[in-house]
């Protein structure tokens, strides 16, 4: 991971702010959300775990260890949702940066295209069936 004081914050079980996750890279991201998962996986396990010797007729956990693992899962899985919200609003600001200028570029090598590859009549065709498609479909 790039961002090593998210890194080190997270280890130390300090809160990482919404700030501080948008200034992550993708990869960063994804790393930090294997991380989180992963920790909550193992927390998981243990939990059940404990309550599996419990059922069974064996100790049951310490209630301050219960109470901390659930909590600690419930901070972890809340963290875990707002580095894939991050990742997500990440890919959003990408499409809207990019997904117009794609699509105008698409259109202009298209239409140089069709005055290499058609008679200007089939292209007029071509572009007012466009339109009227366009037109159907926009209300």
């Amino acid at each position: 991971m790039q961002n090593r004081v998210v890194l080190a914050k997270y280890e130390g079980n300090k809160d990482i702010s919404l700030e501080e996750l948008s200034g992550l890279s993708d990869e960063d991201l994804l790393e930090l959300k294997d991380l989180v998962d992963t920790d909550i996986t193992s927390i998981s396990i243990q939990i059940d775990d404990a309550k599996a010797i419990a059922a069974s007729g064996g100790e049951y956990a310490d209630v301050g260890w219960y109470r901390r693992a659930v909590t600690a899962k419930k901070l972890k899985g809340r963290l875990s949702q707002r580095i894939q919200t991050e990742l997500s609003n990440k890919k959003k600001r990408r499409k809207e940066k990019h997904g117009e200028g794609t699509t105008e570029l698409f259109i202009r090598g298209l239409f140089l295209a069709m005055d290499e590859h058609l008679s200007s009549e089939l292209k007029d065709r071509i572009v007012s069936d466009a339109r009227a498609y366009q037109l159907a479909n926009s209300q």
